[in-house]
């Protein structure tokens, strides 16, 4: 009997119950998108052009023999790829506190929070979807009622985050891998395939000393020394 009410309530989904669900699918995997492939997405982009652009300073003047100025221009892009990364994980952080302040106030689990939001998007879905085609509502709701299911807006879009959720938990860890992979690749080619070229550089402070390198050449020069 337990088969067959499972069975029973998989197959008296309504057409509006699907059709809300992918719009549902639809509008929280944008947001995921928009939000990583945003900020982290400029720094992937960010990051593996100008490891790029090391690539090829170091190819071309190291082939001339320019060491200096070698040195100077990877510590100017690698300069630039720091400052960048400090001031999006800034943004980032600065956009985290909000939704850290609720969950250390409501005492939630992130994944509640992120059910939370999924339940409210899907029901403005939901509510926008009955307001633009009433006419998809009624004989569906009629036939899951009498079969005892719950067809209050609430229940449904309960039921539809509980299907959305492992789908969408998916997506998220697809989209950050797809962002962080690169990003991760590059700065490992910086550090330990760039800067161990770069001999005047000793520690373990090493990234950090090839991008001043070239505001302390700056210096020297307008110092006179």
């Amino acid at each position: 009997m337990l088969g067959m009410g499972k069975v029973v309530d998989e197959y008296l989904i309504t057409p509006a119950e699907k059709a809300i669900t992918r719009l549902a699918e639809n509008e929280v995997k944008r947001i995921i998108d928009e939000k990583v492939l945003g900020e982290l997405g400029h720094l992937m982009f960010v990051t593996v052009g100008l490891a790029g652009a090391v690539f090829i300073v170091s190819l071309v003047f190291g082939y001339f023999g320019l060491v200096r100025t070698e040195r100077f221009l990877n510590g100017v892009l690698i300069l630039i790829v720091m400052g960048y990364s400090t001031v999006t994980f800034l943004t980032l952080i600065y956009h985290l506190i909000p939704p850290c302040i609720i969950l250390v106030k409501s005492k939630i689990s992130p994944r509640q929070f992120a059910r939370a939001m999924a339940f409210i998007l899907t029901l403005r879905e939901y509510e926008a979807y009955r307001k633009e085609y009433p006419e998809k509502f009624g004989i569906g709701e009629a036939i899951a009622y009498f079969a005892g299911r719950q067809v209050e807006p609430e229940s449904v879009c309960l039921k539809i985050v509980s299907h959305l959720m492992p789908i969408l938990e998916r997506h998220l860890i697809k989209r950050l891998l797809e962002v962080i992979t690169p990003i991760v690749s590059a700065y490992i080619y910086l550090r330990y395939f760039v800067l161990p070229t770069m001999t005047h550089l000793d520690g373990h402070l090493v990234m950090l000393q090839a991008a001043l390198y070239p505001i302390a050449v700056i210096w020297q020069a307008l110092s006179g020394q």
